[in-house]
């Protein structure tokens, strides 16, 4: 399978922090997207890892790099193109555990979409059924364009595909809780705390 970690967000509310952007920020020896790499080739070593960004710092070893075509929105970091084969979309802020992306990897079933993460956060999105994450994708994309919606995550993303309200983080099916220490750095703040509890 293919792991897409999207890695082009703006990381406003990183500012720019210890001179780096947050998917470079550093735990132990390795950056983030350097442990997503390694964290996904050892629990899935046939897997075909991809960076999604438009940044050249984020390339890494294991993986290959791919500038997506669109850049506009949020939802733009759900590669569209990419989507031509089951995938898993990872978020390239996140710093997950082993026993976290040994979940992701492991995961099948027969939903056509299956969603993880806590009870606030999303961590990964597995496709199973390409044609069914693009048609609501594209869908999304263009009630953004229409002014309908202002934006699309991945709580969008999921409630859209539950038939839910887009709006809040309600859990419903196809959703994996993972509560194992697993998170993601969106400010400074959150990075310290993070390191200051290991």
């Amino acid at each position: 399978m293919r792991y897409i970690i999207m890695a082009n967000g703006a990381a406003t509310r990183w500012g720019n922090y210890l001179g780096v952007p947050k998917h470079l920020a550093r735990v132990g020896e390795e950056t983030l997207l350097e442990r997503t790499v390694r964290l996904v080739g050892a629990a899935s070593p046939d897997a075909e890892v991809v960076i999604s960004a438009h940044d050249e710092r984020y390339r890494v070893k294991g993986a290959r790099f791919y500038t997506p075509l669109r850049n506009d929105y949020e939802i733009d970091r759900f590669v569209l193109e990419l989507l031509d084969e089951p995938c898993c979309f990872l978020y390239g802020d996140a710093c997950y555990t082993p026993e976290a992306i040994d979940t992701i990897c492991a995961a099948g079933g027969s939903s056509d979409l299956l969603f993880f993460g806590s009870s606030s956060r999303i961590f990964a999105v597995k496709v199973f059924a390409p044609e069914v994450a693009a048609s609501l994708l594209r869908d999304l994309r263009a009630e953004i364009e229409e002014g309908s919606i202002p934006d699309c995550k991945g709580w969008q993303l999921y409630h859209r595909y539950l038939g839910m309200p887009l709006e809040g983080k309600a859990i419903g099916d196809d959703y994996v809780l993972i509560e194992d220490g697993t998170t993601d750095f969106n400010t400074p703040s959150e990075y310290e705390a993070y390191l200051g509890n290991r």
